[in-house]
């Protein structure tokens, strides 16, 4: 199976996760235990990793004294992407336009002519299947020309994506089993393109870099977002943008418990509540007022929506925290959950939603790296902070 290395820029140990080389990435600051004695800190205290409901003493632990405990780097560090073996399969996912298919057409060509395999889903290769066999008849063409399984997650080294945010947000959705998601090259076909830096002018020179030369990635925290009803785990969703509860139809004000890591944190009155990843930050939570975070950041964004209080402001959690959103049995009525603004349900009185980071991001590759992107979509996207220039 075709393999790439992730690395960061600082030491990290490594493991082999479905065929690929991964860096296990620190989602917390670590401490440095070095174990040194100090004449101010005559005892020693022993290292523990807890989660939200226990709390372990780690395999290589030592004592430490309290002079020792110090930050061993940043929380997050920019992500490397090494091909090791060229990449095999490729989906090609592509917005249902006329106007992008000359380029469909042009790419599927470049790529089956380089010998990959390229897997597409129903319209495309219903359009472009009479192409692929006069390819084919012309001995053009060193790979193959497929369909995707629509039952199951596809197995594919690469995604390349033409379209906008909206055709990332699809790709969300062909990625719902507990698997890793491959590498996503996105070219901007969209109205904004926050999340897609590629043009499609430079196809051929962005596909020999990726494929010849070391390259930033992003690694997009996803939610996983499980319905409970009857103590009972109903449905369950991993977006990459948001999950949103809200009071729909109901002229009532909605009302909804939040817990977090099984603590009481507060109940909403009001017209909902938002449950973002740092991507979502600059979707429907910035429009609710939320603020923008960086795609590195590792957070959980929780934002109201029209709160009918003067003291509910956005908050940030921890990437570690696991929050349950509860529909109390003295609401005047039921709630209703949209998950990336699909899959739309009710949440009757007593049901619940349990919201926390999936181990499975989305890795989005950089045009030039994670921080560059960001600037460049939030002044081309939002003229983030423009405005003329004072004069002397």
């Amino acid at each position: 199976m075709l393999q790439l290395l992730l690395c960061v820029l600082l030491a990290t140990v490594h493991s082999v996760v479905n065929g690929y080389l991964l860096s296990r990435l620190p989602r917390t600051h670590s401490t440095v235990l070095n174990g040194m004695k100090s004449a101010h800190a005559p005892f020693n205290i022993m290292q523990m990793d807890c989660d939200s409901e226990n709390c372990a003493v780690p395999h290589n632990h030592y004592d430490i004294n309290c002079s020792s405990i110090m930050f061993a780097g940043p929380s997050s560090h920019q992500i490397l992407l090494k091909w090791t073996d060229t990449p095999k399969t490729i989906l090609l996912l592509c917005k249902p336009e006329d106007d992008i298919k000359n380029a469909q057409k042009e790419a599927i060509g470049i790529l089956l002519g380089r010998g990959h395999d390229v897997v597409v889903e129903e319209n495309i290769f219903s359009e472009f299947k009479d192409y692929f066999h006069e390819l084919y008849e012309n001995k053009n063409i060193g790979g193959a020309f497929k369909v995707i399984d629509s039952n199951a997650s596809p197995v594919v080294d690469l995604v390349i994506a033409f379209g906008g945010d909206g055709l990332l947000m699809h790709c969300n959705t062909l990625f719902q089993s507990n698997q890793a998601i491959p590498p996503i090259m996105a070219f901007d076909f969209g109205s904004l393109g926050f999340l897609a830096p590629f043009k499609y002018e430079n196809f051929i020179e962005n596909i020999d870099k990726i494929m010849t030369e070391t390259i930033f990635l992003t690694l997009r925290m996803r939610l996983q977002c499980t319905i409970w009803r009857d103590n009972k785990p109903c449905e369950t969703y991993k977006v990459l943008n948001e999950a949103v509860l809200d009071r729909g139809p109901s002229p009532f004000l909605a009302m909804i418990d939040i817990e977090c890591d099984n603590q009481h944190l507060t109940t909403v009155q009001g017209d909902g509540i938002i449950l973002a990843t740092p991507t979502g930050s600059t979707a429907y939570s910035l429009a609710a007022g939320g603020s923008m975070v960086h795609p590195s950041v590792a957070a959980i964004l929780l934002t109201p929506i029209c709160a009918h209080t003067l003291s509910f402001r956005p908050l940030l959690l921890p990437d570690s925290s696991t929050l349950y959103c509860t529909v109390p049995l003295d609401s005047r009525s039921n709630c209703w959950v949209s998950f990336d603004g699909k899959h739309r349900k009710e949440l009757q009185k007593g049901d619940r939603l349990e919201v926390k980071m999936s181990p499975y991001p989305m890795p989005t590759i950089n045009r030039l790296n994670f921080t560059a992107d960001w600037f460049d979509a939030l002044r081309n996207g939002f003229q983030f902070n423009q405005r003329a220039r004072q004069g002397t």
